[in-house]
């Protein structure tokens, strides 16, 4: 996919991303517990790995302006192992409570601007 990306694009997937882990900071629902109401702080897609370019749903997280600043000083394959790890326990978190998970959000199918490059 290219860098640059439409604010469309982008919404779409802030509310794919949403839907799949829930509309909140990932470090601060794993690290506080859970938080009730809308995030009181405004939410950005972090990547991972650092790669604008990287739009692969398991590289994809919602963190809060403060916690995207704390993240970009660590090194990347420590990045992604702690982000990985945050996403894992919410994963096995919302599948007890029955909220939708990534596999339930792939499973319903994803727009067909949201797929491979050999799809579009």
């Amino acid at each position: 996919m290219p860098k640059i990306q439409t604010t469309a694009q982008r919404r779409r997937r802030y509310e794919i991303i949403a839907r799949a882990e829930g509309e909140q900071c990932l470090i601060c629902y794993i690290e506080n517990g859970r938080r009730v109401g809308p995030p009181r702080r405004r939410l950005v897609i972090e990547h991972a790995d650092n790669d604008e370019t990287n739009w692969n749903w398991d590289n994809l997280h919602l963190v809060c302006y403060s916690h995207n600043a704390r993240l970009k000083g660590l090194p990347v394959h420590e990045k992604i192992v702690k982000l990985h790890a945050y996403g894992d326990q919410l994963e096995r978190e919302r599948k007890r409570e029955n909220l939708p998970t990534w596999a339930d959000v792939l499973k319903e199918g994803l727009p067909y601007e949201d797929g491979s490059p050999e799809m579009r």
